[in-house]
């Protein structure tokens, strides 16, 4: 397998966006409006700008209501995409990955349905391959972005990943992920959250890395939401991009 072929893309879509409910009436956040369009408009023109061809989208309970929704947007694209589940019982985002090991490639990139991102993509993939590990993080120094660190990178390492305040975490989770489906094996297929599994592999020194400089705009949170809303009433995600 090549570096230069793009990975296939799990895109965890499964929120229901519980804190913008106020603003959007749709049971997932990813089709929230945002700014002039659905944020579904501008994340499937940021992955095409990220160059991914496969798309496989992660959501919590089979629906033909949901994906005829998205196909609905899909189908304007040049993707090939395919729809996994979590179902009716929640397992947490790295639960469901595990609970479809079967229906997933070898190696896949994984990203969040409420993520705008921008980096090189092969650039990646290569420093992956040829780090033999597991699993790859794209990071971004704390200083680039408004987000709490979550990451300590020392000695060209990841060494560290917690949600938990300290004053020694100096990057951040920058929100795309390549993984083996092998380091998901051997797994109890429970109810477990991805920044879990993460955690192991870091301990096990089983992660890489990719310095990011250019920022990430995120809907997650109120917060977060009514800045990027804010942005894109004013300018188009191909001005984002070149900021």
């Amino acid at each position: 397998m090549s570096y230069k072929t793009v990975l296939p893309l799990l895109v965890l879509a499964g929120g229901e966006g519980t804190r913008l409910k106020k603003i959007g009436n749709s049971d997932l956040k990813i089709f929230t409006p945002i700014g002039n369009r659905l944020f579904i408009e501008e994340y499937l023109d940021n992955l095409k700008r990220l160059g991914f061809k496969e798309i496989i989208f992660l959501i919590h309970e089979e629906s033909e209501l949901t994906t005829k929704k998205f196909q609905e947007y899909l189908n304007t694209y040049d993707f090939k995409f395919s729809f996994l589940f979590d179902g009716k019982k929640r397992m947490g985002t790295g639960g469901a990955i595990i609970n479809n090991l079967d229906n997933l490639p070898d190696i896949f990139w994984i990203m969040y349905g409420d993520t705008l991102l921008n980096f090189n993509v092969l650039e990646a993939q290569k420093a992956f391959f040829e780090s033999k590990k597991d699993s790859l993080m794209t990071i971004i120094p704390k200083n680039l972005v408004e987000e709490k660190a979550n990451i300590e990178f020392k000695n060209n390492e990841i060494i560290n990943y917690s949600k938990k305040s300290s004053v020694q975490k100096n990057y951040v989770d920058y929100g795309g992920l390549i993984f083996k489906k092998s380091a998901f094996y051997n797994l109890d297929n429970e109810y477990v959250d991805l920044d879990k599994i993460i955690k192991r592999l870091i301990d096990k020194k089983s992660v890489y890395h990719l310095k990011v400089l250019k920022r990430f705009y995120e809907m997650g949170n109120i917060k977060s939401y009514k800045t990027l809303d804010n942005l894109l009433k004013h300018k188009k995600l191909e001005q984002l991009w070149d900021e």
